[in-house]
């Protein structure tokens, strides 16, 4: 046998390995595992697994000295390592089905909402104490507000448990 023979022999090794170590993963973390294939199963079922891929062949570096020089930078993988932890409470929150229901309202509608948001930021309106009584009787306005209010007080019980100062 040649070197490249050998070589491949070994890179085949470290695949196996790999494979063996993810089934052992998924094994483990039964609950787990069927919760991220429902996430999978739901990405695809909507057409963004094909919309992610299209998006990595758009932006991914094709030089392979960019690829190299991220993947020794300490701060890229930290910052993955901080995402790696993330993703388990996200596929809790996805899982949930009022939690899913609301992503899935706001982002459905997010061009809408968006560019409300951006039109009020660029011309803002005068509000005088009556115009925001008169909203007050608005039942649309009343629903976000009340939403917002719901959201700020959330908000504060849960970054009340953050550790830290």
């Amino acid at each position: 046998m040649d070197k490249t023979d050998n070589e491949q022999k070994a890179e085949m090794n470290e695949d196996n390995d790999v494979v063996e170590e993810l089934l052992k993963f998924f094994l483990e973390n039964r609950d787990l595992s069927l919760q991220f294939l429902d996430l999978l199963k739901s990405l695809k079922d909507s057409g963004a697994i094909e919309d992610i891929a299209a998006l990595a062949r758009a932006v991914m570096p094709s030089s392979s000295a960019l690829v190299k020089e991220i993947g020794s930078s300490e701060e890229i993988i930290s910052s993955i390592s901080r995402f790696g932890n993330l993703v388990p409470s996200i596929l809790y929150a996805a899982s949930m089905e009022n939690s899913s229901d609301t992503i899935k309202a706001i982002l459905y509608n997010s061009d809408s909402i968006l560019k409300s948001m951006v039109s009020g930021a660029k011309n803002p309106e005068q509000f005088s104490l009556f115009k925001l009584l008169a909203l007050l009787k608005d039942k649309e306005f009343t629903k976000g507000l009340t939403a917002m209010v719901n959201l700020i007080t959330a908000l504060g019980k849960a970054l009340a448990k953050v550790p830290g100062d």
